[in-house]
């Protein structure tokens, strides 16, 4: 093991450690109509690696399969980001409500309670779901479920997404509920495009 790999394991060995509280109120979603959800811990983040490590899905992150790399972000979402006041986050896993079978996995990130360019009123929010649940409605549904808990929990008005612009389903997805693109509000979008939602708050 590098120094760096050490030095790594170890501050976040000591942010495991500490008492720290949320600035956000993290909590479970409620259930949808199929779905019920779980939210993601170091007990159960290695639900991501056995949904996605065979998937030949090209827009899959990498991330999700490989086994270490995957550790490595989940100790960055776990250990700082949800703690973070101005990136907070929480990533949900998604199960069938009948079965309690894994389906896939929602992101809530970028929850900032700074005041600068309205951040505080804006979130951003991502999914990925498992190949055999694909093209049934799901991740429809659990991204209804997230955006209205957004609403009402976080007082969040302005959602976000971004997809790889030839990923026409997830584009297709975020177009179908509402979301218009906002390529404007950004400065790199040869490889993402973006899209926005606005709400009113509850």
């Amino acid at each position: 093991m590098d120094n760096s790999e050490e030095s790594r394991r170890a501050y976040f060995e000591e942010l495991r450690k500490r008492n720290r509280t949320p600035h956000f109120p993290f909590v479970n979603l409620p259930p949808t109509e199929r779905l019920v959800f779980e939210m993601l811990t170091e007990d159960n983040m290695m639900v991501i690696y056995e949904l996605f490590k065979d998937d030949e899905n090209p827009f899959v992150e990498k991330y999700y399969k490989d086994e270490k790399l995957l550790k490595e972000c989940m100790d960055i979402q776990l250990y700082q980001q949800r703690f973070s006041a101005k990136r907070g986050a929480c990533d949900w896993l998604m199960k069938l409500k009948e079965t309690q079978t894994y389906v896939g996995l929602l992101n809530l990130y970028n929850l900032s309670l700074e005041d600068f360019n309205d951040n505080h009123k804006k979130c951003m929010i991502g999914f990925s779901t498992s190949a055999a649940f694909r093209r049934k409605g799901y991740t429809q549904e659990a991204v209804l479920g997230l955006m209205e808990h957004i609403a009402v929990h976080y007082q969040r008005n302005i959602i976000r997404a971004y997809a790889k612009k030839d990923n026409l389903a997830s584009k297709g997805l975020l177009q179908k509920i509402g979301f218009q693109n906002c390529n404007n509000e950004y400065d790199f979008t040869e490889q993402y495009d973006y899209f926005e939602l606005v709400k009113e708050v509850c």
